[in-house]
């Protein structure tokens, strides 16, 4: 079977030809035949396929079809517009309909949203011989040309959404920031509104670029888009933002409460003249989790003769091991100290013990 874009008639009727077989493959046929108003000019469709709109230049009006029933159907009663309506367009987001009036150089706005759609305020002054209209697809403006004074005019029907929103978690929140607009007709934006989805919440500001969604559930992932708002009309949805998922802090202790850090092992009591001493064996911990650090500092108790200098090394292991080995020098004196760092709800710990002549004071 062939296929074809969908056909009008204009007869002082909308004619609906589908897409069906005919006495041949490629020949669409006519299946509804729907009466409007008079002089039906121009159509369009709504983006999601459920309205037609009709400008009836003969009758000043706009017939509006329910595609949805079966048969489509004409809804409600014609809608008055301008004087001469021939050329129409929908919006991107389907929220309303454009139509341009031939005859008295006008463009009258629909507004979908109602039931019945209606006009919404006073018809906007364009140029000479308004006779066709199209709507960018941001929404963000409307072309119209004018075939007797040979220009387009160029309607600006709201600001172009704001870009790069980001958003961050808090307990219960969500944090958003964002770009402004790069189109607002020339008039400020007077506010922004954050929504968060799923859920719908939100936050408003007057100007500034980042607000912070409350009352979100923890554990929820979320994204949020902005719209912006000025004199000219509201924004089409930004792209939604990161995913983020709010979540309750981490409790912390009371930093106002400390407790001394304490150590159970006990330093040795000597150490060898010749050898190797243990002084603090690997993974020695506080009482807080703190790994020990050890520092061992000195020399000979008395003067020695030149060139007597290697007393002492000090061999240091994994995981905070520290021992002395000695060289057989018995007139030392050591200076051990043991060291571990603050942490939450505890002092820094310091023991410090000194050797002479291999026994600790």
């Amino acid at each position: 079977m062939g296929r074809r874009d969908l056909g009008v008639a204009v007869a002082g009727a909308f004619a609906l030809v589908g897409l069906q077989a005919g006495p041949s493959a490629a020949d669409p046929v006519v299946t509804d035949t729907i009466g409007v108003g008079d002089g039906p000019f121009s159509v369009a469709v709504s983006p999601d396929g459920t309205r037609a709109y009709i400008a009836n230049v003969g009758s000043d009006t706009v017939s509006v079809i329910d595609t949805t029933t079966n048969p489509p159907a004409v809804q409600g009663t014609p809608i008055g517009v301008g004087d001469g309506p021939f050329g129409v367009a929908v919006s991107p987001d389907g929220t309303r309909a454009y139509i341009a009036n031939v005859g008295s150089d006008t463009v009258s706005v629909i507004d979908t949203t109602t039931n019945p759609p209606a006009v919404q305020g006073t018809p906007i002054a364009v140029g000479d011989g308004a006779n066709g209209v199209a709507v960018s697809p941001d929404g963000t403006r409307a072309y119209v040309t004018n075939y007797l004074s040979n220009t387009v005019s160029v309607l600006a029907l709201q600001p172009s959404p704001p870009t790069g929103v980001s958003a961050s978690a808090g307990d219960a929140q969500a944090n958003v920031s964002w770009s402004v607009p790069s189109f607002t007709g020339g008039q400020p934006i007077t506010s922004y509104t954050a929504t968060a989805s799923p859920g719908g919440k939100t936050c408003t500001t007057s100007g500034a670029p980042t607000c912070t969604i409350e009352g979100l559930t923890n554990g929820t992932a979320y994204t949020v888009t902005v719209t912006a708002t000025n004199s000219i009309g509201t924004s089409a949805a930004s792209t939604p933002s990161n995913p983020v998922t709010p979540a309750a802090p981490t409790p912390q202790p009371d930093p106002s409460v400390t407790k001394k850090q304490t150590l159970k092992t006990k330093l040795p009591k000597r150490i060898k003249v010749s050898g190797l001493t243990v002084i603090t064996p690997a993974n020695t911990r506080t009482n807080a989790g703190q790994l020990v650090r050890t520092l061992v500092r000195g020399g000979p108790v008395k003067p020695t003769a030149a060139g007597q200098v290697r007393y002492f090394t000090v061999v240091r292991g994994p995981k905070g091991k520290t021992s002395v080995r000695t060289n057989g020098y018995p007139n030392l004196r050591l200076k051990v100290t043991q060291k571990a760092p603050a942490t939450t709800g505890y002092t820094a710990f310091t023991r410090t013990a000194t050797y002479t002549k291999g026994t600790r004071g």
